[in-house]
């Protein structure tokens, strides 16, 4: 099962402000779908991102 993670879930899960979250969401390689008006995040992309921008 897929779970999408609303804007305010993002920002809890980086830790991050919403204007943070939302200049993420617009960047280039950000895990987003939209779906009507509102920006949703696939939690599973979301945690390979973070992974793929971790520094070993």
């Amino acid at each position: 099962m897929i779970k999408l993670l609303t804007i305010e879930e993002v920002t809890e899960i980086l830790r991050v402000s919403k204007p943070t979250a939302y200049n993420l969401i617009h960047g280039e390689g950000f895990p987003k779908v939209k779906i009507g008006r509102a920006w949703r995040v696939e939690e599973q992309l979301l945690l390979k991102w973070i992974q793929a921008k971790s520094v070993t």
